[in-house]
């Protein structure tokens, strides 16, 4: 059957790639698609989408409301409960646990809660990877309703040997829980004299982007910041290195849950990966074979650095046998299929 979705959008997902790529699948199944997305971030955005978002949901008639995690969890059960839409939660984040540094602790409690209250209104859950449907399932999500686990895998690239063999490369959050200040530290210490890092990502609250930007924007040193790049940009980008850094604080829970976006980007163009022990992330690139794992602190990151840059030779292989996985188990054609079944509840 041929669908109206209104697909429910937080202000920092909407020009996201996994967003640009599940509303691509859903289009190529037949379906029409509508994304509203809240304007702005925080609290404003869930405002402004719980009542301007609402109401242009409600003007399309869907057949499916859609709603990208909690912060658009309220305003899909209002387009359900007004139209008579069944409701998706495409849950790409723990909410509580994506702010739990940057709020009180009596307010976690009060999201969670939220949370609950909301679940059994579900229709069907997609959940990006395992650990975010298992806190799903944990809040109540009822047991007999659809549950589909969707990863944000990408389509191969066609491989290329590295342009700059001995460059690091991190896209994406420049949070400071995820390695910004320790990574260019470790690239600036003379052990690693030679090795290059390119580091891009977007402009967001708290983050480290602008101190990257006053300090290695068009820099000719050993670190150069890209600033916010189209994702099609950060690939290439990823494609000229010979390394993808996903080093991650495994003290923030948010961050060892996983795999992460990065981490099939990196497959994708056929570069191996360093992550961090005690992260799910760290454990799929060391159990699959393709890079490996460092503890949260410098002296670790360089040690895994130096390693596989001394072994071009497993460097290379562990690249081509990421691309492989790519190509026959971790892609995006294979993903869709699960997403569009997702939607037909």
């Amino acid at each position: 059957m041929v669908m109206k979705i209104a697909y429910l959008l937080p202000h920092r997902a909407r020009e996201e790639q996994n967003v640009v790529q599940e509303v691509a699948a859903l289009e190529q199944a037949g379906h029409t698609v509508k994304r509203i997305a809240a304007p702005r971030p925080g609290l404003a955005g869930v405002l402004w989408m719980n009542v301007t978002g609402v109401r242009k949901a409600i003007a399309m008639k869907p057949d499916v409301v859609s709603s990208r995690d909690l912060d658009t969890l309220k305003a899909g059960v209002s387009v359900k409960r007004q139209t008579g839409a069944k409701l998706v939660y495409d849950a790409h984040e723990v909410y509580s646990m994506m702010v739990e540094n940057d709020v009180p602790r009596f307010l976690l409690r009060l999201i969670n809660r939220h949370e609950r209250r909301l679940l059994h209104k579900v229709d069907s859950l997609i959940a990006s990877d395992q650990a975010r449907a298992t806190w799903v399932v944990e809040q109540g999500y009822p047991a007999d309703r659809p549950l589909s686990i969707v990863y944000n895998c990408r389509d191969p690239i066609p491989y290329t040997e590295p342009a700059y063999p001995t460059q690091l490369f991190y896209g994406g959050t420049l949070h400071s829980g995820r390695f910004i200040r320790e990574m260019v530290a470790a690239v600036q210490d003379d052990r690693l004299k030679g090795v290059s890092l390119c580091i891009a990502g977007p402009k967001t609250p708290n983050s480290e982007y602008d101190w990257l930007f006053r300090n290695f924007y068009a820099s000719r040193g050993p670190v150069r910041f890209l600033g916010s790049l189209e994702p099609q940009d950060m690939l290439k980008a990823l494609q000229n290195a010979a390394i993808s850094i996903q080093v991650a604080d495994p003290l923030e829970r948010i961050n060892t849950l996983g795999p992460y976006s990065r981490l099939f980007d990196a497959m994708a163009v056929g570069r191996p990966s360093i992550g961090s022990i005690g992260t799910e992330n760290g454990n799929v690139i060391t159990n699959l074979k393709i890079g490996t794992a460092c503890l949260y602190d410098v002296e670790s990151f360089i040690g895994a650095v130096l390693l596989m840059m001394d072994d071009k030779e497993a460097l290379s292989r562990m690249g081509k046998r990421a691309h492989d996985l790519c190509e026959k188990v971790f892609n995006w054609q294979a993903e869709a299929q699960k997403l569009v079944v997702g939607y037909e509840v």
